[in-house]
Order: C-alpha cells, then structure tokens, then sequence
C-alpha cells in the first residue's frame, strides 16, 4: 500500500548498502543538474545531500531555509517565502537515513512524510543542500507544471527518443500521416496526424489528430482524439479524451480534456 514517501524510501533498505539517488516521480529531471549534485555529495559529509531548486513562485512549494549549504527548516507552501529555494524532490541519501525513514511517525494526513524526516537530520545538522538554478525544474503533478515540462524537454531533449517517434525540433515543420507538425513537437510512431500539429506539442501511444483538427500547446495522452473542426490550445487531454469542440487554456491555467 502506498503509506507515504517516508515509507517508499524505507523500502529501500534491503539493498541501499551505499548512498541512494531518489527522484520522486512527478518533477522533471536534468542530467546536468543530477551530475552537479552527485559531484557536490562526493565531498559532503552530510547523512543527505537535498537538491534544492531556485523558482519565481516558491509559495506552492516546500521551501527550504539555510545557513550556508546547511538546512535548518523545510517550511510547506508559505503565504510569504523568505527564500526562493525549495525542495525538487531529489536527494542523495545515505544507507542510515534509508533505515531511519522506517521510525517516521504518520503526518495528519496518514502518511510517512519524507520532508518529517528532514526535519529530524536538519534538527542534528545532517542535511545540507546544492541549490541549482530551477529553470529545468517543473512539478508535473499540476497541468500548468505538466505543459511547462513539456515544453522544456521538447527545446532540451535529453534522451535519443528516435525509437520511439518523432521528434521534429524548433523552427521546422515535418508530414506525417498528410498531417504537417510544426516544431518542437514530438508524435509517437503509433499515434496519428491527419490534421495539424502546432509547436510544443507531443503525441502519446494511438494519439490521433483528424483531418481539420488543429492543437497547439498541448499534450495528447494514449488514445486521445481531437476530431475534425476541433482544436486545442494549452490543453492535456487525458488517456482516451475525445475532444469534439474549440478549447483554448492558457500556459498558467491549461485546460484539462478527459
């Protein structure tokens, strides 16, 4: 059952015999950053090494007070930050901290929170942080931070992803299916273009676009459909949407099809 990040880390006891990289699984990542942090933990003498990211709006997020690289608190969604830096959800853990993630007591919610234990090591001095500038940083768990990924990685491509479909890079345009795309935007071999792609946009698993259908801006889930006569600007439609009308979001309120 799923208990709480506390308690998945716990899970990762009966083999962490070293330090432990762990990335929760709703941010983007950056191979760039996650080489800086490990080159960072391999002078550090600290129990975890947490990678803190700089953002514009850190109010919606944990925000992490420091003393040098030292954490002293993790402080959830203020009203008013008193520092831009926050916690991307990615550390480096030693094998002790793994085993301490088991003595994490529920939150009011029921869970076994990682940012509790935290609190803990941060209280002994055994956190510190590498804080990266968070321009590759986006928490794909809300749909504005799902589109603002996806655009980041379709300018930034940090996987071959050839195999897997097409990738047509910015400031070019492509046909496929006698759809055009225009780039950055990414379809999958087994997703269909019979209309028009626009930039920024990707294309998952038996994705179709008809014939007089436009997106732009958008996110196509396996199975989604925008039929003809419809279009969908700043929008997710969601694993098998049909979309069947004109939808237009914006990049901070994207429109969510399902």
């Amino acid at each position: 059952m799923p208990l709480g990040t506390a308690h998945a880390v716990s899970q990762l006891e009966s083999f962490a015999d070293e330090d432990v990289l762990v990335v929760s699984s709703d941010v983007t990542l950056s191979s760039a950053a996650l080489e800086r942090l490990i080159a960072h933990r391999s002078s550090s003498r600290a129990k975890i090494t947490l990678l803190g990211v700089k953002v514009a709006d850190a109010r919606r997020y944990g925000v992490l007070l420091l003393e040098g690289e030292r954490l002293v608190q993790v402080v959830e969604k203020p009203e008013i930050p008193l520092t831009d830096v926050v916690n991307s959800g990615i550390y480096i853990a030693s094998p002790e901290v793994i085993e301490n993630a088991r003595s994490v007591k529920p939150s009011p919610r029921g869970e076994m929170e990682i940012t509790d234990l935290f609190q803990q090591l941060a209280r002994r001095g055994d956190v510190d942080v590498f804080v990266d500038q968070g321009n590759w940083w986006h928490d794909v768990g809300e749909l504005a931070g799902l589109l603002a990924g996806n655009r980041y990685y379709l300018e930034n491509p940090q996987v071959d992803v050839s195999a897997l479909g097409h990738l047509v890079s910015a400031g070019t345009s492509k046909q496929l299916n006698g759809g055009d795309v225009m780039g950055p935007s990414f379809v999958s071999q087994w997703a269909s273009v019979q209309g028009e792609v626009g930039p920024y946009s990707a294309l998952d698993f038996g994705a179709v676009v008809e014939s007089g259908a436009m997106v732009a801006d958008s996110l196509l889930m396996a199975g989604a459909r925008v039929r003809s006569g419809s279009s969908a600007t700043h929008a997710v439609l969601g694993p098998g949407a049909i979309l069947s009308e004109r939808v237009v979001g914006s990049s901070e309120k994207p429109i969510l099809v399902v």
